[in-house]
């Protein structure tokens, strides 16, 4: 990226603290956009190393599955676990209607955006998945998606060319947002050789509501696991990583996350 282009995002990132909804971007006024946004979105929509993440998270995840089916225990029929967004699908084309309209997450629009099955397969997911499942593998897919969206994402991921056996594989969210539990549910029928996910909280519940301090310690638990159990794709948009900045960060203002972002900042000295 060209060092007048780098500037120009720095300058958004670091001028916006206050929102007012804009109808164009020729109306934006860029000193109060929320444009923590902007650079993130931008990243996760043009940028090739983003796609090559996923195509390196893929390749690794296709010739390690084939060890892990050779060597796994096949008393139980084997099974792959998958997060949804930002794992299987790309949700960032929304996120450009969020900072058009200058909100920070506005839960009707995301939940269109759903409905509407627009968002793009990530990079090599779809190829990987048909792997899995040419070689008999289970493929279920638990999302923090509600479940009154099962059909509309059903039809969202088969358009795409996902392999989905029946509205069984596919386990939506009903009240809690830990996933542990619908793990469990397919835990106790298959032998779960590989999880996939874009947060640490799609592989175990060891990170439920830990600070943000705290989770490099934890990820110590599992470091091992990386790369041949857990597979992890990029999503710089959102996640466990972002709420667990502050207690309640996601009820707060976007001027009380902005201050809650610099104050985590660490410099070259102190914080």
């Amino acid at each position: 990226m060209r060092p007048v282009i780098f500037i120009f995002f720095t300058v958004l990132t670091f001028s916006c603290i206050e929102s007012t909804p804009v109808k164009n971007m020729s109306q934006i006024n860029h000193d109060t956009i929320n444009c923590k946004l902007v650079q993130a979105t931008v990243y996760q929509q043009m940028a090739a190393e983003k796609d090559a993440l996923a195509y390196q998270a893929f390749n690794l995840a296709k010739r390690q599955l084939a060890i892990n089916i050779k060597k796994a225990d096949k008393s139980m029929p084997l099974a792959i676990i998958t997060d949804l967004d930002e794992t299987m699908i790309d949700n960032s084309g929304v996120y450009g209607d969020f900072i058009y309209s200058d909100q920070d997450y506005p839960s009707e629009d995301w939940k269109n955006w759903q409905i509407s099955g627009k968002a793009k397969a990530v990079a090599g997911a779809v190829e990987f998945m048909k792997y899995a499942d040419e070689r008999g593998v289970e493929i279920f897919y638990i999302s923090n998606r509600p479940i009154d969206l099962l059909d509309a994402t059903m039809k969202n991921i088969t358009y795409k060319g996902f392999p989905l056996k029946d509205k069984n594989h596919l386990l939506l969210k009903t009240d809690s947002d830990s996933k542990e539990g619908r793990r469990e549910m397919v835990m106790e029928n298959y032998n779960v050789i590989m999880l996939l996910g874009d947060n640490l909280g799609d592989f175990t519940d060891v990170f439920d509501g830990v600070p943000s301090e705290g989770r490099k310690e934890v990820l110590e638990r599992i470091k091992y696991d990386l790369g041949t159990k857990y597979i992890i794709l990029p999503n710089v948009l959102y996640g466990g990583w972002l709420s667990s900045l502050e207690n309640d960060y996601n009820d707060l203002s976007t001027k009380e996350r902005y201050n809650v972002m610099l104050d985590k900042l660490i410099r070259s000295g102190n914080r």
